[in-house]
């Protein structure tokens, strides 16, 4: 029987292969977000890593449903807002930082 620790493993793999398409192998037909584009815009602050990690974690929650009974559930949703919020805060600071740097 597989252990929590190996299927942690395992979703580390899956999560390595997704990043490896969504940088690489998606962007090398994508006419729109070709490929180093992403890279590019994370690079002129255009987005953050932080950002599409939100919207990934965002998009995980919409498409995992954790029942609302279950234990932890709402300090859980309680500190990912609270860590959301904190971040969007540091990104918008240093995207301030970036445009007075620039000017």
């Amino acid at each position: 029987m597989i252990t929590s620790k190996e299927r942690r493993a395992k979703i580390s793999e899956a999560l390595d292969i997704a990043v490896s398409d969504f940088l690489f192998h998606d962007r090398k037909e994508d006419p729109d977000l070709p490929l180093g584009e992403i890279e590019k815009m994370v690079g002129n602050w255009d987005v953050t890593i932080s950002e599409i990690t939100l919207e990934f974690e965002e998009m995980l929650r919409n498409r995992i449903p954790i029942p609302a009974d279950s234990q932890g559930y709402e300090a859980t949703q309680a500190a990912a807002k609270v860590r959301n919020e904190k971040l969007s805060e540091q990104v918008a600071e240093i995207r301030e930082e970036q445009e007075v740097k620039l000017a």
